[in-house]
Formats: C-alpha cells, sequence, structure tokens
C-alpha cells in the first residue's frame, strides 16, 4: 500500500508507531528491572515467572520486527509518482480521467474538503462515486500528483490566504495550522516550506509588511 495515495496526513501513522516503540521499550525495561530486583533481594518466588517473562519479551521483540516489515511505508513515505503503465489494464478511459478530476475540483471549491485532517483517498473517492483506484490513477495522469500531495497543496493555498490576511494577523501560527487541516505544526511547516520555499512566519512578515 502506497500510504501517501490513500491519507492527506502522515503523522498519526508515525507517531502511532514511535508511540507504540517507545511503550514497548519503556515495558521491557520495567519487567527487566523487577527481574533485577527480584535476584537482589532473594525473592526465589519469581522464579517461576522468569521464563514467562523471557518468552513474552521475544515475542514482544518478534512482533515489533514484524510490524515493521509489513509497514514499511511508514519509513519509506517518500514515494514518487508512478509510471502510467501502472493502470494499463484500468477501465477509466482518459476522458474519464478528466471528468474525475474535475469533479474532484468542483467538491474542492464547494465543500473544502481539504479542511477535514482525516480526509482519505477512500472517503473523497465515495463522495465521487469512484472507486480509490480510479481517483488515484485520474491524480497521477491528469496533475502528476499523488493524493497526500494533491491535499497539502491545498492547504497551504488556504494558509497563505490567511497568512496576507490582516484579519487573521493575530492568530498563532499553530492555530492557522488546525483550520486548514494538519494535526501539528511540525507538519504544517514543512509542507508550507515544500511549496513556498519559506516559512509560515517568515511569508506572514513579508505579507504584512506589503500591506503595511
Amino acid at each position: 500500500m502506497d500510504i501517501k495515495q490513500n491519507l492527506s496526513n502522515l503523522e498519526n501513522a508515525k507517531l502511532n508507531w514511535l508511540k507504540l516503540l517507545i511503550a514497548g521499550y519503556a515495558l521491557l525495561l520495567m519487567i527487566e528491572m523487577v527481574k533485577m530486583s527480584s535476584k537482589l533481594i532473594g525473592l526465589d518466588v519469581l522464579e517461576s515467572m522468569r521464563l514467562a517473562v523471557s518468552i513474552s519479551e521475544c515475542m514482544f521483540i518478534f512482533l515489533i520486527g514484524f510490524w515493521g516489515i509489513s509497514k514499511p511505508e511508514i519509513h519509506f513515505a517518500q514515494v514518487l509518482v508512478k509510471a502510467n503503465s501502472k493502470y494499463d489494464n484500468s477501465t477509466l478511459t482518459k476522458n474519464g480521467s478528466l471528468k474525475l478530476i474535475n469533479q474532484l475540483n468542483a467538491l474542492m471549491r464547494n465543500e473544502e474538503v481539504f479542511l477535514d485532517n482525516e480526509v482519505s483517498l477512500a472517503s473523497l473517492a465515495e463522495n465521487l462515486n469512484a472507486t480509490p483506484h480510479h481517483l488515484s490513477q485520474a491524480l497521477n495522469e491528469q496533475l502528476g500528483q499523488n493524493f497526500y500531495d494533491f491535499i497539502n497543496s491545498a492547504r497551504i493555498k488556504r494558509a497563505k490566504e490567511m497568512l496576507a490576511d490582516a484579519a487573521f494577523q493575530k492568530l498563532p501560527i499553530i492555530d492557522v495550522a488546525y483550520q486548514v487541516g494538519f494535526n501539528n505544526k511540525t507538519s504544517f511547516n514543512n509542507a508550507f516550506k515544500k511549496y513556498t520555499q519559506t516559512t509560515p512566519s517568515q511569508f506572514r512578515a513579508n505579507s504584512m509588511k506589503v500591506v503595511s
């Protein structure tokens, strides 16, 4: 699965993976501390538990490794847009692809679905009565983008409008990030710099100079 073709926010997946690792590592440390403490104070009653604990540790390490192998997209999210040959066997025609993009643009304009931080390829496709595969194909063929970049470019466009508007001058940048659909300031800053080659704060400052 190409995570960028399906999710508009990668941060939740990355953070959940990191939380799992930290929680697992903390659990292993606690188990080791209990084992060491039992040896130091001579509590042989815990001896029978040590084998079960060791087996649990091995199982946890195995599960972590298996999860990492089965979810490589979390570690390698930078995926290139695939060649059109990927869709050689697709039933979506060029005209159908163009029509789908026009419908998508209308949906983005009228309902501003990009502001929803949980928007996904599947949810957009459902709104358009299309399959996720066909929508992904249309984005690649007509716009040369994957779903992730398509949504985030719309979010950054809205963020630029807000940051350049004097009415939002006192609104904290993190609130701008939330309002345009991002989950945290880091992902917002990274996306903003990707599309504008500057930071949100620098962009706002330069915009205010022009206005004044």
